[in-house]
């Protein structure tokens, strides 16, 4: 929402008419909505006007739509955990064509319309230019890996198994390159970028590298004492040690806190595929 009487004394100041503040960037009639109606333009028009007005496209924006930004981000952040996809883009539906100064802020939002769109409409060619794009912006933050795992899962989907594979081997350089403190101030996207790297792992056959990171997450779900993911973790624990040594007892027992995790947590999807595994196993379930 565009913050109508600075925009107005700013167009004043500098002795432009509607008309000739639209010249080569809009039209007169985008000038008359903006101050009748505080309507904000796309970014690109913002940044021209605001350059022609000798201001920063921030300074005309008001302070709310960032702060109503944030809330819909913590919003759709449930959402998005939820896999109500479609409830992310309802969510954040006032926010697609905005931009903001922070690049942190731009990722997030970039990120959660992107995977939505993707996930809830399989376009897969909508994945590579959001998650790209948030990469080529961010090398900093929780959101680079988080990308990146989204591309190696999308490309596996478009069965480019070659880009596939890069980028999922960006995701642990990536992770390692970001502070110590980043899991514990963003622990949902970790846990999703570690859930999703083990899964990606046991598919593509690597199943000590599916343990490995299976017990990584695990570990850090039970240092911060969050049951998120947990269940699904065990699972592909579970999965990939059966893979390498057979169906244990310690298969089996991993197996087992899976299914009851996901009884507790109501996971449908992890409880169907724990329970089937457990009548192959002739363990008695209820």
């Amino acid at each position: 929402m565009i913050n109508t009487l600075v925009f107005k004394k700013a167009r004043r100041a500098n002795g432009y008419t509607q008309k000739e503040l639209a010249k080569g960037i809009t039209t007169q009639g985008t000038i008359s909505r903006i101050e009748k109606d505080a309507f904000e333009p796309s970014r690109k028009i913002l940044e021209a006007l605001a350059l022609r007005l000798n201001l920063r496209p921030n300074q005309l924006v008001l302070q709310t739509t960032t702060q109503n930004l944030q809330e819909s981000l913590q919003k759709a952040d449930q959402e998005y955990k939820n896999y109500q996809y479609q409830h992310v883009l309802d969510i954040l539906k006032p926010f697609s064509d905005f931009t903001s100064e922070d690049t942190h802020t731009n990722s997030h939002l970039t990120f959660l319309l992107t995977a939505s769109r993707v996930w809830l409409k399989e376009d897969y060619d909508e994945g590579i230019f959001g998650f790209n794009k948030i990469l080529l912006n961010e090398k900093d933050s929780i959101f680079a890996p988080l990308a990146a795992m989204e591309l190696a899962v999308v490309y596996s989907y478009k069965e480019n198994e070659d880009r596939s594979k890069y980028y999922a081997d960006q995701v642990p350089k990536l992770l390692d390159k970001l502070d110590s403190d980043v899991k514990y101030t963003d622990p949902v996207w970790y846990t999703i970028i570690l859930a999703n790297l083990s899964r990606f792992y046991y598919y593509h056959d690597n199943y000590d590298d599916s343990v490995s990171t299976a017990k990584l997450l695990i570990a850090f779900l039970n240092s911060i004492n969050s049951s998120f993911n947990l269940e699904s973790a065990y699972m592909t624990l579970a999965a990939a040690l059966s893979q390498i040594d057979g169906d244990t007892d310690e298969t089996k027992r991993y197996l087992l806190v899976a299914w009851g995790l996901a009884v507790n947590s109501g996971n449908k999807k992890t409880l169907e595929n724990t329970t089937e595994e457990m009548e192959k196993l002739n363990i008695p379930v209820f």
